[in-house]
């Protein structure tokens, strides 16, 4: 699975140490949500706000698509299933389905900030 961030290809072993690593953050964050920690608002809105900068970058950088789509070939090339790779994902669809992407994690943050005083009051009524 390729990585992007913020300009850089990662693939491997080192995409996997950091999808990995961003799913402990975001998991212990959901479950700071939970318990109702502040920190964890915080954490999971600050990680929200750079992937969504990473992937506006991304989305803007002229070469994106073109990496990208080698490495979906390469993909396909160790797939045997997918020997003729996907005739239908195209450069405009890919870059649709990264534009809709954006706009969903948008929107997951315009929520955070809107009920971010009522989780902080929820927190802190937890707390007392």
């Amino acid at each position: 699975m390729p990585f992007f961030f913020f300009g850089h290809f990662y693939s491997g072993l080192t995409a996997k140490y950091i999808l990995g690593l961003m799913g402990l953050v975001y998991g212990a964050g959901g479950v700071g949500m939970f318990k109702l920690k502040p920190w964890a608002l915080h954490t999971v809105l600050g990680f929200q706000l750079v992937f969504l900068l990473n992937g506006t970058l991304s989305i803007l950088n002229p070469r994106f698509l073109t990496v990208m789509q080698q490495a979906m070939q390469q993909s396909y090339a160790e797939n045997p299933a997918l020997a003729g790779g996907n005739p239908f994902l195209t450069s405009s669809l890919l870059q649709t389905f990264m534009i809709i992407g954006l706009c969903f994690g948008a929107a997951i943050v315009a929520v955070m900030l809107f009920y971010r005083s009522r989780f902080l009051e929820a927190a802190a009524a937890a707390s007392s």
